[in-house]
């Protein structure tokens, strides 16, 4: 260790298993500098902070002692109980971290990769957002969603995206203005596509100004089409062409099963003709 003194009070220069701890977390590094009258420290090498619940690792780290502040910087990983975070640069204040520069979130109950330019968390709220959004995908047993997006907001409950530029499974692509993304009980997904919301399937598609989606482990099993809906759709050798205010349409075995209109304003058979 090496001392030197300024006007500002000592300079301590630390080299090999450098550790500083703090109420909140225990910070490791190869070699670091510690500017006592400005309470911070610079930290470089193979740099490792363990919190209460998460833990992080990168190539340098600034900690303000005033504010009880991390700077990360260089290959920024951070892990906790619901997430997995990479990053160029992330800074921690309070339980909030903001990560720019190549952004990459694993929500790990969800199953959900996202990548974009930047985003923010409160690890408190449980909440966050992501900016200029590269990809996102769900993660399921038999395939992956593949969503395009600009901006997505995660909460504890669910994910909104906003615009739904494209959904796509391997049977069913939509699109609409926005999308709110939930996981139920049972293995169950419900995806609701607001305003210019359109969906299609195999041999099928249709469009409303709501569409609420249903999967079951990883199929789809219902979809609702609410207000101005606009449902075609073709079974064995029976085309169905159907408007009307709700639209109800079942699924088995990623394939339509029935079809339900409340209020049918107009309606086309090759069986009624």
């Amino acid at each position: 260790m090496e001392i030197e003194y300024s006007d500002k009070g000592y300079i301590y220069k630390l080299k090999g298993n450098v550790f500083l701890k703090t109420d909140n977390y225990e910070i490791y590094s190869n070699k670091g500098i510690y500017y006592e009258g400005d309470g911070v420290s610079e930290l470089e090498g193979n740099v490792i902070v363990k919190g209460k619940d998460y833990i992080t690792n990168s190539n340098y780290l600034k900690h303000i002692q005033k504010n009880d502040e991390i700077y990360l910087r260089g290959n920024v990983y951070l892990e906790d109980s619901l997430r997995i975070i990479k990053a160029n640069e992330v800074h921690v204040k309070n339980n909030f971290s903001r990560a720019k520069n190549n952004v990459y979130i694993y929500l790990k109950d969800k199953k959900i990769v996202c990548e974009g330019d930047s985003g923010n968390y409160d690890l408190n709220k449980k909440e966050g957002v992501i900016f200029n959004v590269k990809y996102i995908n769900i993660i399921r047993d038999s395939d992956t969603v593949d969503i395009k997006t600009k901006i997505v907001f995660v909460s504890k409950e669910n994910l909104k995206l906003k615009p739904l530029i494209s959904l796509k499974t391997k049977k069913e692509f939509a699109k609409g203005d926005s999308l709110i993304y939930e996981t139920l009980k049972d293995s169950t997904e419900k995806i609701t596509i607001y305003n210019n919301a359109f969906i299609s399937w195999e041999n099928g598609n249709g469009r409303s100004d709501t569409i609420i989606i249903y999967y079951k482990n990883s199929r789809i099993e219902n979809a609702q089409f609410i207000n101005n809906a606009n449902v075609q759709t073709k079974n064995n050798e029976d085309i169905i062409s159907v408007k009307s205010n709700l639209v109800n349409v079942e699924f088995f075995d990623s394939k339509v099963k029935k079809v339900i209109c409340n209020d049918l304003i107009e309606g086309v058979s090759e069986k009624w003709k």
